[in-house]
């Protein structure tokens, strides 16, 4: 959790708890799904030897997953095999084996080699990894750290360069079936190292990569539309041709083009006449990028089986195994579809969506979440502690999850986790814990977090919209009002129906029962004028909220907020590039 970026506070929380995590995973469940994996994919690289397929066996040996010990050998023989197959992935995680003699020595390793080796052992494929994708390894992040904290990787980095140049300047009728690698690794180089931002060495990088791509490799264009991302108006390039770019390397077969043009399609905020169409487009492009299944292809793939969305049927039991497959997969740089996988599969199990409910299953995929940091499933976790959904339930630690929460950077967690304190402390149904006092003050803070979602972020989710109506609805810590209630759940619906959020279309149900059970019928109040505004409590006698003095702006996400299935609205540029 560390330093409190949460916008609002009532006091100090109590210590994270992520130790007492490991009691509710179930270590044959983790074994199964790995054992399923392994399975699945020794058969891909035997039978067509598959680089993706190659290079999950590489991880699982190297992590020892699914079985009892690591293989170090077997690990680098099949990351070798994606390596060669022109895998990013496979290209970054080739030498990690290789360690240098100054490292720990405990550090897992098949080979000791110099400092100077070992530089000069990954600095290639690192440069092939990127030059690839920036996004499907940390060569690109690495690349640029070393250039400017090591002399001996920015010496190296500079000879392959010079290297690049000679063979780019030979005879053209040379090498011509490697020329296409050659410029747009030449090209990369150039982009890299221009720290002085020179505008004509972007250009030159620029027509390398273009060179690239008309010759046949897609990596070129998809290179094009990252440096006018970045240095789009210095080279008198725009967005717009950005995207042409991007839509050219998908058409070539450029996985991650393809993955984030499915990835807009899916999150296009389109008219209900031209919906299908983006999710047609998001279907066609998703199943394109998953030739190369990293787990957040397959996360979107499963929430559209879920839906029945791009012309499939609805598949509750397939979606399930969509985010069952992403668990045990890897992650692109700065996404999280292991995390949501995780959660998503807990939310099923919990309230039985496709499968009978089952507790203890979805309290192990909550608390899988969780260890990666996501507050949100630690939430969910600790709501079944307090309603003792679990045999070994405890309303302390659902206490001290919550408090937790009340600390992280995702202030729409922070706030329900509020919420839940609110009615703890003020319920009176445990006597150890009962506080008006508190109760109000966690209440007020929910409100207030809710009032900076509404009014300088400029979004509320449906959960935080629906919790705030509960609020309004119970007379919670602010005052009875059932017409601003019935305000917030019409909001919750309308944002439910504008989106296929999984957890979003359930309290699109609580939000219609609830309108039901305050007499008002839905489609009345659809139509109706929204009247709510946000009122946050003045009362000076009342205990003060702590508001930090510095508010946390949104970001690229450390973690997806999974309600609305994203943290903040993340555009294609967003996406585009590893920060």
């Amino acid at each position: 959790m560390g330093n409190s970026t949460a916008v609002y506070k009532v006091r100090d929380p109590m210590p994270d708890q992520n130790r007492t995590l490991e009691r509710f995973l179930l270590k044959n469940i983790i074994h199964h799904l790995y054992e399923d994996a392994i399975h699945r994919n020794l058969e891909l690289s035997e039978q067509t030897d598959d680089p993706h397929a190659n290079l999950l066996l590489g991880y699982y040996y190297h992590h020892g997953y699914g079985m009892n010990k690591r293989d170090l050998k077997r690990c680098f023989q099949y990351y070798q095999r994606a390596s060669k197959q022109q895998h990013p992935t496979g290209q970054y995680l080739l030498y990690q084996l290789h360690v240098s003699k100054t490292a720990p020595q405990k550090t897992h390793r098949i080979k000791t080699v110099t400092v100077k080796q070992l530089a000069r052992l990954k600095i290639p494929l690192y440069v092939s990894s990127a030059s690839n994708d920036i996004c499907s390894s940390p060569a690109h992040k690495e690349l640029k750290h070393r250039i400017s904290s090591s002399t001996l990787w920015k010496k190296e980095i500079i000879k392959l360069m010079h290297a690049k140049k000679r063979l780019v300047d030979v005879d053209r009728d040379r090498i011509i079936e490697d020329r296409p690698i050659l410029y747009n690794e030449y090209g990369y180089l150039l982009w890299i190292l221009n720290e002085e931002k020179n505008v004509e060495q972007f250009k030159i990088a620029a027509n390398y990569f273009k060179k690239a791509g008309d010759m046949g490799n897609p990596s070129g264009y998809y290179n094009i539309a990252n440096i006018i991302h970045h240095i789009g108006n210095l080279i008198g390039k725009q967005d717009d041709e950005a995207r042409q770019y991007l839509i050219k390397a998908a058409e070539n077969g450029h996985a991650r083009a393809q993955f984030l043009l499915g990835y807009e399609a899916f999150y296009a905020t389109s008219s209900n006449n031209d919906q299908d169409d983006s999710y047609n487009a998001a279907f066609n492009y998703l199943g394109m990028s998953s030739r190369f299944p990293f787990a957040d292809t397959l996360c979107l793939l499963g929430q559209l089986h879920y839906h029945g969305l791009g012309g499939i049927k609805e598949n509750h039991a397939l979606a399930r195994e969509f985010f069952e497959k992403a668990v045990t997969s890897i992650d692109y740089e700065n996404h999280d579809g292991k995390i949501l996988g995780n959660f998503l599969l807990g939310f099923m199990y919990e309230k039985g969506i496709g499968m009978e409910k089952d507790f203890v299953i979805a309290a192990h995929y909550y608390a899988a979440a969780a260890k990666m940091n996501y507050s949100m499933a630690k939430c969910r976790l600790a709501k079944m502690l307090e309603k003792d959904k679990l045999s070994n339930s405890d309303i302390l630690l659902a206490v001290q999850y919550y408090k937790s929460v009340t600390d992280s950077s995702d202030h729409d967690a922070a706030s329900y986790a509020y919420y839940r304190l609110g009615k703890l402390y003020s319920s009176g149904n445990f006597t150890d814990l009962h506080d008006i006092n508190k109760g109000n003050q966690c209440f007020r803070a929910v409100q207030a977090n809710h009032f900076f979602s509404s009014k300088i972020n400029k979004r509320t989710t449906t959960w935080s919209d629906y919790h705030i109506g509960r609020m309004h609805q119970g007379g919670l810590g602010i005052t009875n009002n059932e017409l601003l209630a019935c305000d917030l759940y019409k909001c919750v619906i309308k944002k439910a129906k504008s989106t296929y959020s999984i957890v979003g279309r359930y309290y699109m149900k609580k939000a219609i029962k609830c309108l039901n059970k305050l007499g008002y019928p839905v489609d009345e109040a659809l139509k109706a004028e929204p009247v709510y505004e946000i009122i946050v409590d003045t009362d000076t006698k009342a205990s003060p909220l702590t508001i930090h003095s510095t508010i946390r702006q949104p970001a690229t996400p450390e973690c997806i907020r999974v309600e609305e299935n994203q943290v903040y609205e993340l555009d294609r540029n967003d996406l585009l590039t590893s920060k």
